[in-house]
């Protein structure tokens, strides 16, 4: 792992004012640690139960010896299993009705080919308008949108212009399948003539109603 030049930096400082010898190095490392610890806390992608240690070894070419950062062997599917108890934990009760693993693979998928095709609205004002002007198929919301109230107006207008609506549970995921890195809270699929997606959307908006059933 590469060490970024801001840590570099710091820890070569300490030890060109510190003596080479193992036995007086122990002295600078309590101070050592905790100008880097905080640099480290920002800029290290590390799970909040890692540990850091400033264990003594040998540069390379060099006399001096400087900390190495490591952190501990993480338990196999550890952020695998924080997602699954974050969706589960985090969803709010608001935030119905909600699809399913199954559904929610079927609506991303969709969502993917409506971006591809045009037919696609990305944010909570662009679905409004759709809404508005009679041109949405159905409505996809994120339950973990914060706070869920910014989008708990697309259900009611929906529901005035019969319009399917269904809640996923990431706003990345759904970000990913609207063609963005940023997260998206809400989108809607439009309506176009002629639309190879004709079949699919129809098969999706009973999906969605089979839900509220």
């Amino acid at each position: 792992m590469m060490i970024p030049p801001k840590i570099y930096n710091i820890m070569t400082t300490k030890i060109a004012n510190c003596d080479s010898s193992p036995q007086t190095y122990a002295t600078p490392q309590a101070p050592l640690e905790l100008e880097i610890r905080p640099l480290l806390v920002t800029l290290l992608p590390l799970p909040p139960h890692a540990a850091i240690s400033t264990r003594p070894a040998r540069l390379p070419g060099r006399g001096a010896r400087a900390p190495v950062l490591t952190s501990p062997a993480l338990p196999e599917g550890w952020r695998d299993r924080g997602i699954a108890e974050m969706t589960e934990a985090d969803v709010n009760p608001k935030a119905y009705p909600l699809a399913d693993a199954h559904l929610t693979k079927k609506l991303l998928d969709l969502v993917q080919q409506s971006c591809n095709y045009k037919q696609l609205r990305k944010g909570a004002n662009e679905a409004t308008k759709t809404l508005n002007r009679g041109i949405s198929e159905f409505i996809v919301m994120a339950a973990d949108a914060e706070p869920l109230e910014i989008i708990l107006h697309l259900p009611l207008l929906c529901e005035d212009k019969n319009v399917p609506y269904v809640f996923v549970r990431s706003k990345q995921a759904l970000g990913r399948a609207c063609g963005v890195s940023r997260p998206v809270i809400a989108c809607s699929v439009t309506i176009k003539e002629g639309s190879q997606l004709k079949q699919q959307i129809q098969s999706i908006q009973q999906s969605i109603e089979r839900l509220l059933v």
